[in-house]
């Protein structure tokens, strides 16, 4: 072998070799950055899955609004005005029925043990909603600012709600006016628009289908349905009849 030939084989060698090492290591950071792709989409998928179960639970609102909106019914058949709305009307009629009932009849209502019983499953749904600080950095600047107004309403809506909680254990309802009810009813209403949104955020970030961003949330609302909202229509109807049932037994 000459000198011309051993030299070339020394180059092709160490191009060779250079080739090798350089391939192994794309194939090595492309498996790192799947890697971390997976991992910021599972991430992403919990989360959705969390802000998907907040907006589940606004059927159960709507339920229990439609259950006590017929105790407003009459009054709002008078409702002309245009200076304020339909919530303003039903927050007012709401705090002076509260107003106008006293306390031993309060104590005496069965579904207000039934809402705080609801607030309190909405209290624990609305727990860890902060975002792993590597997941955080990772999201778009618009979805991030989007984020932390929604942990905002969630943080304000739950320690409302915990404040109400405490006002029904110690039968402190006299002290709601409708200026209260109001302000929980806007930072509710925030709340779910932000949710709403981020939600919608999240299904961009992970690249996931909206058609299967819905049939998780149908799933929640399905799944509610079966067991919340049975329990919240029927809770005073199975009182009724263990009464009625304890009265037969007496006889």
């Amino acid at each position: 072998m000459n000198e011309t030939t051993l030299y070339i084989a020394i180059i092709s060698g160490l191009v060779g070799s250079t080739v090798t090492a350089l391939l192994a290591y794309v194939v090595h950071i492309s498996i790192e950055n799947w890697k971390i792709k997976q991992e910021e989409k599972r991430t992403a998928y919990n989360y959705l899955i969390k802000v998907s179960q907040l907006l589940a639970l606004k059927t159960i609102i709507i339920h229990i609004v439609k259950a006590y909106s017929p105790l407003y019914e009459n009054e709002l058949k008078e409702f002309n005005e245009e200076n304020f709305e339909i919530p303003h009307a039903v927050c007012v009629y709401m705090a002076e029925s509260i107003k106008e009932t006293d306390e031993e009849a309060l104590e005496k209502i069965s579904s207000l043990s039934i809402v705080k019983h609801f607030f309190e499953v909405l209290i624990e749904s609305l727990s860890d909603y902060d975002l792993p600080i590597s997941f955080a950095n990772k999201i778009p600047k618009e979805t991030a600012l989007h984020y932390s107004l929604f942990l905002n309403y969630v943080t304000s809506v739950k320690n409302s709600l915990n404040f109400i909680c405490k006002m029904l254990d110690s039968n402190s309802l006299k002290h709601i006016d409708a200026e209260f009810i109001y302000t929980q009813w806007e930072l509710i209403k925030k709340l779910i628009e932000y949710a709403e949104t981020v939600r919608l955020y999240l299904i961009k970030f992970g690249g996931f289908k909206y058609s299967d961003a819905e049939f998780i949330l149908k799933k929640q609302i399905k799944q509610l349905h079966e067991t919340g909202l049975v329990s919240f229509l029927n809770k005073d109807k199975l009182k009724a009849a263990t009464e009625s049932y304890l009265k037969q037994k007496d006889i």
